[in-house]
């Protein structure tokens, strides 16, 4: 065989895989939805463009286990966000910007998703994830409104479907270049279905009305090459403040390339009145490891 017949067979090969990847990608992308029945926290899917315009990232998850414990779990999410920036030193109240701080957003329009599924000893297949759609609205650059909208399942919860649309106001005290805090709060209206045991008190539809709230705290660290997050999320019945759902997750994500950064989270979210006879028990902790992929924002 001669030369370009090898390059051209070698050629053909790389294609092939690289067809393959790519339709494995999108078949992970298309399943039907790793999200919890709790508070989603959209937050850590987001990029924080420097310019404003277009940006987007995809991340992507992968656990296989033989032995005692057969399983295969297979995990992508994404998003897509437009922004437009307030000018170079707004927000300060005449002061100078601290040197190289980000600026502040004016408006952001945010679409995001997730999509996982777990496989069980090769025969049991369960399922969740959520997509979540978000406007906001900077008033002033420290202070402004948001709207979201958001559908998500969760078969290990026994949650067939949630609906939620909601508003509320932002606040970003604190942007500074290694430190950055903001937080949020407001109404929103959700409404459930369930897979209930017929002796579980827990009703199998249903529509609640709860007060949201989050917080983030965010460390820039090595000019942006890592970056460390903690956000806690709060939800409260607001007839029932004994009925909550509560968020905490702790992010570390180092940048390996231009546009790829690595990452570990560790997530623990709690539900005060979970389908306790369905078996479905009120903490779930969970620690993930990920890559990343995000494109950088347009000027």
């Amino acid at each position: 065989m001669d030369r370009n017949a090898v390059s051209l067979h070698r050629g053909c090969v790389i294609m092939s895989l690289l067809r393959r990847g790519l339709v494995g990608l999108l078949l992970g992308w298309m399943l039907p939805a790793v999200a919890w029945g709790n508070p989603v926290n959209a937050e850590k899917l987001l990029n924080d463009p420097q310019n404003g315009g277009f940006g987007g990232s995809f991340r992507t998850d992968f656990a296989a286990s033989s032995g005692n414990v057969q399983r295969l779990s297979v995990g992508a999410s994404g998003g897509l966000q437009y922004w437009t920036m307030y000018p170079e030193g707004s927000g300060y109240r005449g002061r100078p910007a601290p040197e190289g701080a980000p600026r502040f957003f004016k408006n952001r329009w945010v679409l995001l998703a997730n999509a996982a599924f777990v496989r069980f000893r090769l025969a049991e297949v369960v399922s969740n994830g959520f997509t979540h759609m978000r406007y906001t609205r900077m008033w002033i650059p420290r202070l402004g409104s948001e709207v979201f909208t958001q559908a998500q399942y969760n078969e290990f919860t026994h949650l067939n479907l949630r609906l939620v649309a909601g508003t509320g106001l932002r606040v970003d005290p604190i942007r500074k270049r290694r430190v950055q805090v903001w937080a949020g709060t407001g109404y929103m209206v959700e409404y459930e279905r369930n897979r209930v045991a017929a002796a579980d008190p827990h009703p199998a539809e249903l529509v609640n009305h709860r007060w949201t709230s989050y917080g983030v705290l965010q460390l820039m660290l090595h000019d942006s090459a890592i970056v460390a997050r903690a956000t806690t999320y709060a939800q409260p019945l607001l007839t029932d403040f004994s009925d909550i759902r509560v968020l905490e997750s702790i992010q570390l994500e180092a940048r390996a390339l231009p546009v790829v950064s690595l990452g570990i989270e560790l997530d623990a979210q709690y539900d005060s009145r979970p389908p306790l006879v369905s078996g479905v028990l009120p903490l779930d902790l969970m620690v993930t490891s990920y890559v990343r992929v995000g494109a950088p924002a347009s000027p």
